[in-house]
């Protein structure tokens, strides 16, 4: 059956990743599949954001495609080589829609420091009727738990960049700040030793400026790369 006729549900999970994470949960997606592989998507089809990427963090577009060998493909998988053979290729197929930073410019004074992380989500979908399917898709969708701090979606990194943001700190939106006194360390998928990948050179999360309430967000550049 062709691919674009197959009946497909879906889950999904609410994640703040910076790129570290970014970073580290495309490590977790290659220690349960090696032959994990990441896709720049810019939603509109232009050829020159259509790349195969080492981890999501390199991504230059808001969305990547994650596409891993589904149950029973194990032995017969064929890494894609461009999107379409990731279309033909793919059971299970995994999209990432990533955090962006905000940058609200009241005319009032604000309780934090920005910009202020917004919440980016996992989705996964899988054949309708097909629990073998939706079990692995489950399992993909839990595996942020890995790179996050306890049932929260915040991701390990971070929660430290909002523990540093001095005297009035950042928050990740919908929280507030994480008190510095919390002891949230970094794990293994964050050591760059034994890994093959790393961030890119310059920072590539989207950010997004809010010059009035009523107006459309403005986008500007990601934040400095000291601040990743």
């Amino acid at each position: 059956m062709p691919q674009e006729d197959i009946e497909e549900q879906y889950r999904r999970c609410q994640v703040y990743l910076n790129e570290r994470d970014e970073v580290a949960f495309s490590r977790v997606l290659r220690e349960l599949c090696p032959q994990t592989v990441f896709f720049e998507n810019d939603r509109r089809g232009k050829p020159e954001f259509d790349s195969i990427i080492p981890n999501i963090a390199h991504s230059r577009t808001d969305c990547v495609d994650i596409t891993m060998p589904s149950p029973g493909q194990e032995q017969s998988w064929r890494s894609p080589r461009d999107r379409q053979e990731m279309i033909e290729s793919r059971i299970c197929r995994f999209s990432y829609e990533r955090s962006r930073w905000l940058w609200h410019l009241w005319d009032r004074p604000m309780k934090f420091d920005p910009p202020e992380m917004e919440h980016g989500q996992l989705v996964a979908f899988f054949p309708a009727h097909d629990d073998t399917m939706k079990k692995f898709a489950l399992k993909v969708l839990r595996l942020t738990r890995k790179i996050t701090w306890g049932e929260t979606g915040y991701g390990l990194a971070a929660c430290r960049w909002s523990q540093s943001g001095g005297p009035v700190r950042r928050i990740i939106t919908g929280s507030k700040p994480i008190d510095p006194s919390e002891d949230i360390r970094l794990n293994k998928y964050y050591d760059d030793a034994g890994w093959d990948d790393r961030l890119p050179d310059e920072p590539t999360i989207p950010g997004y400026e809010y010059l009035e309430w009523h107006r459309l967000p403005v986008r500007r550049p990601p934040l400095d790369p000291n601040d990743r």
